[in-house]
């Protein structure tokens, strides 16, 4: 009974082993803290600086515009952001004002100051730099047969990735508190694009949200 259980830990143990890890929350900096609270409100809203370096035709067949990929974005956001409580109001805004946030050290204060005090919120976050890419992984597969005629096999699998930029400002001290960006990832499976996309997309929504509420940045690989 002690032989089977010892065999039965090294099994789990040898295939935990194997389960490899990846941080999907990267380049962080923070300038200051954040509440996630149903009692905190927070304005949304975007920038379509988009990069499609792949996936350029799903995009196009899913979002005829960049403005509605964003606007996308935005509202499954708020979606998955209310499954988990981590703000309690939201308002999503399209002013070009808000542009003066994406200009960074050149932005006009006079005119981010002023957006600031009428946000009516705890927060402002902003999603910006978006970036679409495609990457490819290859894997060999032995052969089955000790044959010395036997070959083994090589599979590729592709990757939709996106990547998003994310900052948070605190409208009390009307400075950002917070950036980092988040990366999606899904598989084709099928030669299903536009589900790989979506996917992608989904994930990077959901990276957003459990490290605004956990601080978590590391999941297993998908």
């Amino acid at each position: 009974m002690k032989k089977n259980m010892l065999c039965l830990l090294l099994v789990v143990s040898l295939l935990t082993s194997c389960i490899v890890k990846k941080d999907y929350i990267n380049r962080v900096v923070k300038e200051g803290e954040i509440t996630s609270s149903k009692s905190k409100s927070v304005v949304l809203t975007g920038f379509d600086n988009i990069d499609l370096n792949s996936f350029k035709k799903t995009f196009a067949k899913n979002y005829p515009t960049n403005n509605e990929f964003i606007e996308a974005y935005i509202s499954e956001f708020i979606t998955e952001s209310k499954k988990s409580g981590i703000y309690g109001n939201y308002k999503v805004e399209f002013d070009d004002k808000w542009k003066e946030l994406d200009k960074g050290i050149n932005a006009d204060r006079a005119i981010v100051d002023e957006l600031f005090s009428n946000a009516n919120a705890d927060y402002v976050i902003t999603f910006s730099n978006f970036e679409i890419t495609n990457r490819i992984e290859t894997s060999y597969r032995a052969p089955i047969s000790n044959s010395p005629a036997a070959t083994g096999t090589h599979d590729s699998k592709e990757y939709c990735v996106l990547d998003v930029e994310v900052s948070i400002y605190d409208t009390q001290t009307k400075k950002r508190v917070l950036k980092f960006v988040t990366t999606g990832e899904s598989s084709v499976f099928l030669f299903n694009f536009s589900q790989t996309l979506l996917k992608a997309k989904k994930r990077s929504i959901q990276h957003i949200i459990n490290y605004i509420k956990s601080g978590r940045i590391t999941y297993n690989k998908y």
